[in-house]
């Protein structure tokens, strides 16, 4: 068995025919080489399964109208899992949950979903991505840390930013 978490490629999806929007889609490979497509929901029903995956796997956490979602769908186009976020700031984005159904678990689509996220948000201009710490051993394995300073799961997307919040940590921190 394969453990590759990568998205292999990407292209520009059709546009939606109802509002003429373009997106970029990536597709994913589980570890058994299953691939499923990675993208921006666009139609309301894409939220809404979303949300329904969210109630069906007990994943707490609440809708706000800051919210944007990214989906995956299988080979027939169903939603199987996404990921709800917000941006904080500028630099700073709030993952805010993922989720995968039940039957797809364990096959390291959430591992790769989280990979794509945080290359897209790197390249709109984000500098960190923090999460909740539920899922915590999840995070981490994906390169998430413990940040006090945050009070979250952090990953920064670049080193430089890693390095400015550990020279800030330093300054805060009392001289022992």
């Amino acid at each position: 068995m394969s453990t590759k978490k990568s998205v292999d490629r990407a292209r520009l999806a059709e546009p939606s025919l109802d509002r003429g929007i373009e997106q970029i889609e990536s597709v994913i490979r589980d570890i058994y080489g299953e691939t499923y497509a990675f993208r921006e929901a666009v139609e309301p029903f894409e939220i809404g399964r979303l949300y329904r995956l969210f109630f069906d796997e007990n994943y707490p956490g609440g809708i706000s109208e800051q919210d944007r979602y990214y989906v995956a769908l299988d080979s027939q186009e169903r939603i199987i899992g996404g990921i709800s976020y917000k941006f904080t700031d500028d630099r700073t984005v709030q993952l805010n949950g993922i989720v995968v159904t039940y039957p797809l678990t364990e096959r390291g689509i959430g591992s790769a979903m989280v990979t794509d996220f945080c290359t897209r948000m790197a390249s709109q201009g984000a500098e960190v991505v923090k999460t909740h710490f539920f899922l915590q051993s999840f995070y981490l394995s994906l390169g998430f840390q413990v940040d006090k300073r945050w009070g979250a799961l952090v990953k920064f997307l670049s080193t430089e930013s890693a390095d400015e919040a550990h020279v800030r940590e330093q300054v805060i921190s009392p001289a022992e």
